[in-house]
């Protein structure tokens, strides 16, 4: 990003705070964390003096901004998280899709799955405004289908190998064996914990846009109690 495009949203950023709106569009409109930063710091900040050297009243426009700036970055990282959970689902597809076209076992269903679902949260993601009217339908949608796999196809193969009485009455690589047990069920536990994980994303999600608008109803509440009361001229 240029200098010039960075100043023009730092500009951006600071009118819209002054027209009492929390300039997340701004902020969001930046991909790069520590750029995003920088700007934030800018808008909210533009002196650069310490928290100690403002004034009394500048202090106070902080501290009612505290909470909703630390809201809207757990917003941000959230998002993030939105994204990196998609791509531990396409990850998990590519090993599960893997492991049944060398012949281990059929996974294929699991794998096929997991790779779709991944690619369709992903593809959600990368597209904010997409995103922000999805979430809960991605979030819904991924648990019941999660559910329904669960029931229809229960748990996956193991992974390294198909298991037989042969292979369990072998002591020899006793380690990878065990992982092989365990590999449905750490399978399992991932497509869970991406439930709660997705709905955690949904949570701040919604915590922030609530305080987002308590934080501009209180400043337009304010600036109407600050305008003099204009009563009828009086003949």
């Amino acid at each position: 990003m240029s200098l010039e495009d960075k100043n023009r949203l730092i500009k951006q950023g600071q009118d819209q705070l002054e027209k009492g709106i929390f300039p997340n569009l701004v902020l969001e409109s930046i991909n790069e964390s520590r750029l995003r930063k920088d700007v934030e710091k800018q808008i909210f900040n533009p002196s650069g003096e310490k928290f100690d050297n403002l004034s009394k009243e500048e202090q106070d426009i902080k501290k009612g901004r505290l909470d909703i700036i630390l809201k809207f970055n757990d917003y941000i990282q959230a998002l993030n998280f939105f994204k990196n959970g998609a791509y531990l689902l396409l990850i998990l597809g590519i090993i599960t899709l893997g492991s049944a076209l060398l012949k281990i076992n059929n996974n294929y269903i699991f794998g096929l799955l997991t790779f779709i679902s991944g690619l369709i949260i992903l593809i959600a993601s990368s597209n904010r405004k997409l995103l922000l009217k999805t979430t809960l339908y991605i979030v819904i949608a991924y648990l019941v289908f999660t559910l329904l796999e669960l029931i229809i196809f229960k748990l996956p193969s193991p992974y390294i190998y198909a298991i037989n009485n042969n292979i369990l009455e072998n002591r020899r690589g006793a380690l990878t064996k065990i992982i092989n047990l365990i590999s449905p069920f750490v399978y399992l536990t991932i497509r869970l914990s991406l439930v709660g994980f997705f709905i955690g994303v949904y949570l701040k999600q919604q915590s922030f846009f609530k305080i987002k608008s308590k934080y501009e109803q209180g400043i337009k509440s304010n600036s109407q109690e600050a305008k003099p009361f204009k009563g009828k001229n009086r003949t």
